[in-house]
């Protein structure tokens, strides 16, 4: 207990002692508790503020500081950042009476004066020469003001902000600087303009120095976020290219595309672009020095020398057209064109051309084989085209052909240059050894596939490039329809089918033999084609029909073939062969009886071939005939499908002049039936025959004997037991005619209140003509004579009406009823029939749209039926600018729209449905659906001339066509909502892409007019509704491919399926290799297209733009995508389950974890911020030391 209190006696006399020390040091220090920051205060903040980038400027100031301690030294500093360089001071420290203390130095970066004041309030005050640092824009700079005491320290802190020079710098500079003379180079620039005086105006431009101009630049001035000020999008050519801002940031930036465009130069130049800027009158600008390269002077051909062979001394024409390019633009250019020594030029017709094709020469000097024009083009580039006549040279002694050369040449100042093209001469006429043509024959090959051998008398060289094959009612046959091969003397031509009809080869000169002997010229030009195309080979069979010619075909050239009868009926033998180079031996049968013989082809095998009749006939009807009728008969034979000709022939078997002869073709069941009108043809009484020949094969038979004689009674008939038709059409009511060319047609009669006549005339005199009867027509006429053109009856072309008339009229469209026809000829009624009249109805109308290029394409009925499901299409939404078709499907309209002979009834069709006037029949309206409130709807003003209709009556269908957006139909107020445009309706709107739009045609009934036109009284009614869309075209964005082939390009589009869509993928400025992809398609009918390109030639990071545009009324759409790598794709291991089990107090907890082998991905790092740590703990100051202390003391004394 003792040793305890002992201790903490020592303990608490410590704890005393530090108490009293410190109460003690804070009593000695009087009320000056030493400087802080609060004490630091500016009687006059330094100045200037805001001082230029790179100056040395003398800032003036003056600093107080308070509570200082007086009993030891205090230090007074500035400091400026480490960028700022401190070069002088005249400051001093002064106490509050104003006296100097002590005289400041320069310490580094900053200024310090270090003294002992006799006053707690002092000052820093003088100045101070400081240069500043470079910047790129406007900086903010710190300086701070400190005062230090034995007691504390203090700080104020000053911001001058640092002025940046108005400067400019390239970002992305002009580059390359070496370009050809007379070129376009595009560029894509950005140069930075730092320094700008925010408050003021700034202008910015390029310019373009002598031979260097700027074309279609696409400028922005940008602020430093990037925001565009101001752009200049120039069309064309210029010199400068400006843009300025009001209010721009410290720093800006000129960036875009612009094109170079380089003059032509005589020889290298250099020629400057600049960049410059004023900003409030600073100017900064940089020179970007281009050298322009003059080219040389180059010739090329365009089109070569043509043609490029030619017999010795023969006159031929030749074409030509040969560049040169690199031209002096200032002094005169001699070209020449010269040909073989002993050659002539005659005749020429020649042009010196620009690249415009304007003519800058056309008038050359001749001598012999050349001919020269001197010029000063004042263009880097023309053409020499035209053509010359020019005599070939005699060839030298025993040579059969020679090459020479055609020469073309430039030259000017700077250089020249020259092209040449061959010509060969050959020796004129036959020569011993030349080729000759053995025979042409087309048969059938092995495989069934037609073809022509042509055998040659040696082997021939050259056969393809020097043939041609005409057929007769073909032409000549080309592309996929031939190809030939040719091998030791003999070429097959392959064929796309076999060709019945007469056959041409024409043979070139340029075949030759390997020696270069040419075919002769006798077989050079055409040749007739043998036809067998009944083909056979050893062991094999065949039938032919007697007339034919069978190929007997082996399979080497100049094999023998015996041919031998094997029946009593065929004795006939011949022993022969294939020939020189040819495989075929052909067996004509026209002279061969019917039966069966034998080929025996040495060395192969024996072939069977079997002739049998065709039994080809002609039989007449009639033989018996008047020159007012038809001669008619059938021709036939026991095969189907082969083409027959037909000669009229007189007793004498001569062909009548009058009489073509005919080639027909027999039907599937082989026969066909023929018509000679004798009084369109005038043939005179007599005796005839008609020769009926096989094409194929040559068989001729010839009828039996035909008598013409003189006319006899007449005749009109109604070849049909009846006919329908819908109240309003158009009965077309067709009559024959024997031994007249005219009749009398009566409808209808006094009992059904109706009656009309008509007289035709058979005007072709094919003993028919059709009456067309328009009903509609018929309720609108007057009483009377019709005369012979009127709207109640018509002929076709080939026919006349005579007469007329109206006996019986109505007042409106005639009713629904059976009405009695009679035909009348000479006075005699010679037959009767009914024309039945049924309802008309209005059925439907639907909506179909096209692209907007296919407007001009729908004008007939057939282009609706060819365009339907192609590129037109059922919908109930069209886009802007397309094609919209409104289908109305209605019968008993044909009469009203006169649609009979016409397919375009627009006129008709507007003014038969326009819905207006005092007693409309019909009316058509396109509406906007939904106007909007206290709106009135917009009618479309359909007429002539922004649309048609198209009628195909014989289907009770009428189309009207027009276009929407800007090609369309303009739109006017409907103020009394009746559907129709009155004349007083002026006021016009627009239709957009928001609206919808409703079609209605409407058939009037009795509450309008008094034409009786539907069935029941009551209006017809039929409506169809569609939306307008905007046309787009839409892909996503970024669209990336992969390098490889067979990548799909695709989007969507809102125009019409079948709109032609083209793609274009080039790379972006900088990629190399540089490329560039088109392709075409159309858009499909779901609204998607999509074109296949192969991306195999670039590299994964190549950037590139995707250009869609359409020939319809969509926008180009530009999108942007990158070249990606090909991904390969790991090996996975099956994922492996873990269970793990943590236990706790309170529960458990089962997670389950999925483990997956995975390749390892890139390693990120991310820094951790660092937290700056206080020296001392906040709030552990003098009091908690002592506390703490005495903790200590009764601690220890517990311990113990």
């Amino acid at each position: 207990m003792t040793r305890s209190t002992s201790r903490l006696r020592a303990v608490s006399l410590a704890a005393l002692i530090v108490l009293s020390v410190v109460v003690g040091g804070v009593a000695f220090s009087g009320s000056t508790a030493g400087i802080t920051d609060s004490d630091v205060s500016a009687e006059s903040s330094i100045s200037p503020t805001d001082p230029s980038e790179e100056s040395t400027v003398t800032f003036s100031f003056n600093y107080s500081f308070t509570n200082v301690n007086t009993s030891g030294d205090t230090t007074l500093s500035l400091s400026t950042p480490s960028d700022f360089t401190v070069e002088g001071t005249d400051a001093i420290m002064e106490n509050a009476s104003g006296a100097e203390v002590a005289q400041a130095s320069v310490n580094g970066d900053s200024i310090e004066v270090t003294a002992s004041p006799s006053t707690s309030t002092v000052y820093l005050s003088g100045t101070v020469d400081i240069t500043t640092p470079s910047v790129d824009s406007n900086t903010d700079a710190n300086i701070d003001i400190t005062g230090t005491d034995s007691d504390g320290s203090g700080t104020l802190t000053e911001t001058i902000t640092v002025q940046a020079d108005f400067s400019v710098s390239d970002v992305t500079a002009f580059s390359p600087t070496t370009i050809d003379e007379n070129t376009d180079t595009k560029y894509g620039i950005n140069y930075s303009f730092t320094g700008v005086n925010t408050t003021g105006t700034t202008d910015i431009s390029i310019s373009a120095q002598n031979d260097l101009s700027l074309k279609d630049p696409e400028i922005s001035l940008l602020d430093s976020s990037g925001t565009e000020l101001d752009s200049n999008d120039t069309s064309g050519t210029t010199q400068t290219v400006t843009v300025s801002s009001n209010n721009p940031t410290d720093v800006v930036y000129v960036s875009g595309i612009v094109t170079v465009s380089s003059s032509p130069v005589n020889g290298d130049t250099t020629s400057d672009i600049t960049v410059s800027g004023n900003n409030d009158g600073d100017t900064a600008s940089t020179t970007v020095p281009f050298t322009i390269e003059n080219t040389a002077l180059t010739a090329a051909n365009i089109s070569e020398f043509d043609p490029d062979q030619a017999d010795e001394q023969t006159t031929n024409q030749h074409s030509f057209n040969y560049s040169f390019t690199g031209l002096s633009t200032t002094s005169d250019t001699t070209f020449e064109l010269s040909g073989p020594p002993g050659s002539t030029i005659t005749d020429t017709d020649l042009e010196l051309k620009d690249v415009s094709g304007a003519t800058l020469n056309a008038t050359p000097d001749v001598s012999g084989n050349s001919l020269t024009i001197i010029d000063d083009t004042g263009a880097p580039t023309v053409y020499l085209a035209g053509t010359i006549n020019l005599t070939s040279p005699e060839l030298p002694e025993g040579t059969e052909q020679q090459t020479y050369d055609i020469t073309a040449s430039a030259s000017d100042a700077g250089g020249s240059d020259s092209v040449t093209n061959p010509l060969t001469v050959s020796f004129q006429g036959g020569q011993p050894g030349d080729p000759e043509l053995e025979s042409a024959i087309q048969y059938e090959q092995s495989d069934g596939t037609p073809a022509v051998e042509v055998a040659f008398s040696e082997d021939v060289q050259n056969f393809a490039s020097n043939y041609d094959l005409y057929v007769e009612g073909e032409g000549r046959l080309s592309g996929g329809q031939v190809s030939a091969s040719e091998a030791q003397g003999r070429a097959v031509i392959t064929l796309d089918q076999a060709y019945s009809q007469p056959m041409t080869l024409q043979l070139g000169s340029g075949i030759q033999d390997p020696d270069g002997n040419s075919l002769v010229s006798s077989d050079v030009g055409n040749t007739s084609v043998r036809f067998a195309p009944t083909s056979v080979f050893a062991g094999g069979s065949t039938n032919a029909y007697q007339g034919a010619n069978v190929s007997i075909v082996a399979s080497a050239s100049n094999t023998g073939v015996q041919l031998e009868g094997v029946d009593d009926d065929t004795d006939y033998f011949f022993d022969g062969s294939t020939g020189t180079n040819s495989r075929i031996f052909v067996f004509a049968t026209a002279d061969r009886d019917a039966g069966d013989y034998e080929a025996d082809i040495s060395g192969e095998g024996v072939a069977d071939i079997t002739v049998r009749s065709l039994g080809l006939d002609v039989s007449i009807d009639d033989r018996n005939v008047t020159n007012l009728q038809n001669l008619e008969g059938t021709v036939e034979a026991r095969a189907g499908g082969r083409p027959i000709r037909l000669a009229f022939l007189d007793e004498d078997g001569e062909a009548v002049d009058e009489v073509d002869d005919r080639i027909v073709d027999l039907s599937g069941q082989g026969n066909y039936e023929f018509s000679y009108d004798l009084e369109s043809l005038n043939v005179e009484t007599g005796e005839y025959i008609i020769r009926a020949t096989d094409t194929t094969s040559g068989v001729t038979v010839e009828s039996d004997t035909v008598v013409v004689r003189e006319a006899g009674d007449t005749e009109a008939t109604f070849p049909t037991s009846g006919l329908s038709e819908s109240r309003g059409d158009v009965a077309a009511i067709p009559i024959e005619l024997d031994n007249t060319r005219e009749a009398t047609l009566t409808i209808g009669s006094e009992n059904l209140g109706f009656r009309a006549n008509a007289t035709v005339r058979d005007d072709n005199n094919d003993g028919r003509v059709t009456i067309y009867f328009n009903t509609y027509a018929a309720s609108t006429a007057s009483e009377g004579d019709l005369g012979s053109s009127n709207d109640v009856f018509s002929v076709g072309d080939d026919d006349q009406l005579v007469s007329s008339d109206l006996s019986i009229g109505v007042s409106n469209l005639l009713d629904a009823e059976s009405y009695d026809m009679s035909l009348e000829t000479e006075g005699r009624e010679t037959d009767i029939q009914l024309l039945t009249l049924g309802p008309r109805e209005t059925t439907a109308i639907r909506t179909w749209t096209a692209p907007r290029n296919r407007y001009g394409d729908l004008d007939a009925p057939e282009d609706v039926r060819e365009g339907s499901g192609e590129w037109l299409t059922r919908t109930d939404e069209v886009a802007v600018g397309d094609t919209v078709v409104y289908e109305i499907r209605a019968s008993g309209l044909e009469g009203a729209l006169d649609a009979r002979n016409e397919e375009t009834v627009t006129s008709e069709f507007y003014d038969f449905a326009n819905g207006s006037g005092s007693n409309p029949a019909a009316q058509f309206a396109v509406a906007q659906q939904d106007p909007g409130p206290n709106q009135q709807p917009l009618l479309l003003q359909l007429n002539d001339s922004n649309s048609r209709v198209v009628a195909d009556s014989a289907n009770d269908s009428y189309y009207v066509i027009t276009q929407t957006g800007d090609e369309g139909p303009s739109a006017v107020e409907d103020e009394d909502d009746d559907g129709a445009i009155d004349p007083s309706e002026t006021d016009y709107g627009e239709i957009s892409s928001d609206d919808d739009l409703r079609a209605t045609f409407t058939v009037f009934g009795d509450d309008e007019n008094d034409l009786d036109l539907t069935t029941d009284g009551e209006d017809e009614v039929v409506e169809t509704t569609h939306s307008l869309t905007a046309a787009e075209l839409s892909m996503s964005e970024p669209f990336n491919v992969t390098e490889t082939s067979g990548q799909e390009i695709f989007g969507e589009a809102t125009v019409a399926p079948g709109t032609e869509v083209s793609i274009r993928v080039r790379s972006a400025d900088g990629v190399r290799p540089a490329f560039l992809k088109t392709a075409e398609t159309t858009v499909d009918e779901d609204g998607q297209f999509l074109v296949t390109l192969s991306f195999n030639d670039t590299s994964p990071g190549d950037s590139y733009e995707i250009e869609v545009d359409d020939i319809g009324p969509a926008s180009q759409l530009t999108v942007e995508g990158t070249v990606q790598p090909v991904i390969r794709t790991p090996t996975t291991d099956t994922p492996a389950e873990t269970t793990v089990i943590t236990t706790t107090t309170t529960t458990t907890t089962t997670t389950t974890t999925t483990t997956t082998t995975t390749t390892s991905p890139p390693t990120t790092t991310t820094e951790v911020p660092t937290v700056q740590t206080p020296a001392t703990t906040p709030g552990f100051g003098v009091v908690a030391a002592v506390v703490a202390l005495a903790a200590a003391a009764l601690l220890a004394v517990r311990r113990d």
